[in-house]
């Protein structure tokens, strides 16, 4: 059988975490412009609820694919150390 490879260069764990640092500066930046606006909405005018459940659908879904991301990341990794191994061994 084939060994699986990748195109792609495996990325490392500074990498990672500067990704994963990114992103969490990213999730609360939409949190506190989520926050201010339904702080300064017009109380006689309040946002739709539509418009309101919308905006959280948006962020769950960056926060799943967010998590998504960091999970592929790290079965990449333990694919590319595994060929590392199987390669190893067979020059033994």
């Amino acid at each position: 059988m084939e060994p699986i490879t990748s195109s792609l260069p495996a990325a490392d764990s500074t990498t990672q975490t500067q990704s994963t640092h990114k992103a969490q500066e990213q999730k609360n930046q939409f949190l506190q412009l989520l926050v201010a606006q339904i702080k300064g909405q017009n109380p006689l005018n309040p946002m739709e609820g539509s418009e309101f459940v919308s905006q959280l659908a948006q962020f769950s879904s960056l926060e799943e694919l967010t998590h998504m991301r960091g999970t592929l990341d790290t079965v990449q990794q333990l694919l590319s150390e595994q060929n590392e191994s199987r390669q190893t061994q067979e020059l033994i």
